[in-house]
């Protein structure tokens, strides 16, 4: 089922500026043929920005993020830098109701009780329900995890511990690493450009990449985290309204 968010936003649209065009943004493009959402997302890590965008190339909102702490394209776990390219969400955690359950609720109000319209929507309904609780329990395990200076996590600008609730209130999973990411990292491996572990093995190319919120806002608007994408809470609740599994995020 393809979902669509009816979004009527509080400011006028407005044409992507041209000099967002860059790289991977010029080939948008080119997967929109396959492409069958309303929305995608894009990240331009030089600006510190998150662009909501529809299929018309209009701009629905525009948000300060943290990126990397350092600049370039991701290659392997650890090198703290936010991969470019294009990617979709895979995941979506959060401990808000996702919006397309109230949709779907609505859908089978309009079926008599037992009808196959009915049987449909309810048993989609319970599908994603179920799977909204285990992400949501996700989303309280990921926060629950203390993290501390000792082991590198530290707020921005200083040497605090980042502690608690340090991916905020949504957590929306990229797949990271995709193909090209693989074959950049197989060549860097061939060539012995990557650091090796103790047992002289080249590290890992890594995963877990994801636009998440944040227990430290000031952060936001620098070269600050491990390698995804943050924003302020109050910015990714109002974004997770208009995304869902699939939604194309595309990075420069």
């Amino acid at each position: 089922m393809i979902f669509k968010k009816i979004f009527i936003p509080a400011m006028a649209l407005f044409l992507i500026p041209a000099a967002l065009f860059s790289n991977n943004f010029t080939h948008i493009k080119d997967h929109m043929a396959s492409y069958n959402k309303k929305y995608f997302i894009y990240v331009n890590k030089a600006q510190k920005r998150l662009y909501l965008i529809d299929r018309n190339m209009k701009v629905w909102s525009s948000d300060r993020v943290a990126t990397g702490s350092l600049k370039g394209g991701k290659l392997y776990a650890g090198d703290l830098r936010t991969p470019s390219g294009f990617y979709h969400i895979v995941r979506i955690c959060q401990y808000h109701e996702p919006w397309y359950l109230s949709q779907l609720r609505e859908m089978t109000a309009l079926y008599e009780p037992g009808s196959a319209g009915y049987k449909y929507y309810s048993g989609q309904y319970e599908l994603l329900y179920e799977k909204s609780l285990k992400n949501r329990r996700k989303m309280r395990d990921m926060n629950s995890v203390y993290l501390s200076a000792q082991d590198g996590h530290v707020k921005f600008g200083t040497d605090e511990d980042l502690g608690y609730d340090a991916y905020g209130p949504v957590f929306m999973l990229l797949d990271y690493p995709n193909s090209e990411d693989i074959e950049r990292y197989n060549e860097a491996v061939k060539n012995g450009l990557l650091p090796v572990d103790d047992d002289g093995r080249p590290v890992d190319i890594g995963g877990g990449i994801a636009i998440h919120g944040t227990n430290d806002n000031p952060s936001i608007g620098n070269d600050a985290s491990s390698g995804c994408v943050r924003m302020k809470n109050i910015d990714i609740l109002e974004l997770s309204d208009y995304v869902s599994e699939g939604t194309m995020v595309v990075i420069d």
